[in-house]
């Protein structure tokens, strides 16, 4: 089968779920509960639900876990559009500017579909504290279409 970017389907927020749970199941390890709370046309809004695990010493959230939410937010929004069919999907780049403290809050993340070709797709992700609309991290990424279908 040959991977492409161009086919279009919307998926409600539970069957993305379930994909990332089957495809991508990195993403919820060591307890970490990241939910899909919306997606509309090229966007989707998630939050990861802070845990023991995903904080330092110093009780802030790790960089680590907040790179995981930013590449669930941009897979979440492909796989909404692109659904069952949707190709293996991996992400080439992932560029993270850390410019704020992350807090022992739970942490929402806003991820942007920029453009979408026949095999790259380039996001904008912004994460903030729940309750703080200041930014914490903003994120550039690019996912890659790989070959072959999704298989598991």
């Amino acid at each position: 089968m040959h991977s492409n970017l161009g086919h279009v389907t919307r998926l409600a927020p539970g069957e993305v779920d379930r994909l990332i749970r089957v495809h991508f199941p990195f993403l919820h390890a060591d307890g970490r509960q990241i939910t899909i709370e919306e997606l509309a046309p090229n966007l989707a809004r998630l939050r990861m639900t802070v845990n023991e695990r995903s904080l330092r010493p110093d009780h802030t959230i790790s960089n680590a876990a907040l790179f995981e939410l930013a590449e669930a937010g941009l897979l979440a929004v492909l796989l909404a559009e692109l659904g069952e069919t949707a190709p293996r999907l991996a992400a080439t780049t992932l560029t993270i500017s850390f410019l704020g403290r992350a807090r022992a809050l739970d942490v929402l993340c806003e991820a942007r579909l920029v453009k979408r070709g026949r095999r790259l797709a380039v996001g904008e992700i912004e994460l903030r504290s729940a309750g703080d609309p200041a930014l914490i991290g903003h994120v550039t990424a690019t996912c890659a279409a790989l070959p072959g279908a999704v298989s598991r």
